[in-house]
């Protein structure tokens, strides 16, 4: 009897799509080139199954192609309406990069026997490789978007930083799994986070430029006073010694 090769399902993929360990494991021990399936003297299943399995990953490349059809061309989104639209760019990323990840492991599944299993799956998912390459360079466009509003916010140093932290982890997850991801995100990271120096940099240059000035109000108001405290002595001293004078005469 031949044996298919060992696969396994990272635990988001399981977790994700309601697997268990027993379903999970099911195909390889009862595919159709297990004893059982051979004595039965069946058709192969592997047709209707490719078809079966497909439908999730066509699911998802849907909402791949409505988000790509509704961002916003033109301008900006909104303040109010961009951590909306990077929430779901987030969503449908890493639901594509899930089921992507299942059906790869789905279809090793029946066809490892076939030599050229792995271009034929290749070439089934090029569109979807495409939209998702070019979701994530939405996701990205999205978010360095909201960063550049935000980080001309006194305030939002400490925050834009913890969700740039935040926002890389993410990406590190998904882009190994999207074409081109990788590069892309290095390029679009380092402009985010040059972006943020340089306006850490203006805030210290201000705030430096505040202190300096203030700094020059207080002396200037301090000798103006001391002036003003030297003359009201002087005009003191002055009347004194002027009715001093009278007395004595």
């Amino acid at each position: 009897m031949t044996h298919s090769p060992s696969w396994d399902l990272s635990p988001e993929v399981m977790q994700l799509l309601g697997l268990t360990r027993d379903r999970r494991s099911s195909l390889p021990i009862q595919g159709a080139w297990s004893e059982g399936f051979d004595n039965m003297k069946l058709p192969s299943f592997r047709p209707a199954y490719l078809f079966l399995v497909r439908v999730p990953l066509d699911v998802i490349h849907e909402c791949l192609r409505l988000r790509l059809e509704q961002r916003i061309l033109g301008k900006d989104p909104s303040l109010l309406s961009i951590k909306q639209l990077i929430r779901e760019c987030m969503e449908v990323l890493k639901a594509g990069v899930l089921l992507k990840q299942y059906y790869r492991h789905m279809v090793a599944a029946v066809m490892w026997d076939d030599i050229h299993a792995e271009e034929k799956f290749e070439m089934g998912l090029e569109q979807f490789d495409a939209d998702m390459k070019e979701m994530l360079e939405v996701y990205f466009s999205y978010l360095q978007t909201w960063m550049c509003s935000l980080q001309n916010l006194p305030e939002a140093s400490r925050a834009l930083r913890n969700a740039l932290e935040e926002h890389w982890t993410f990406t590190k997850e998904i882009c190994a799994h999207i074409l081109g991801g990788e590069a892309e995100a290095g390029k679009r990271f380092c402009t985010m986070a040059s972006s943020l120096l340089n306006s850490i940099a203006d805030f210290l240059e201000i705030g430096i430029d505040e202190c300096i000035h203030n700094y020059d109000s207080t002396m200037v108001e301090s000798v103006s006073m001391e002036h003003s405290s030297s003359e009201e002595e002087g005009e003191e001293e002055h009347t004194l010694r002027h009715n001093r004078s009278t007395e004595l005469r």
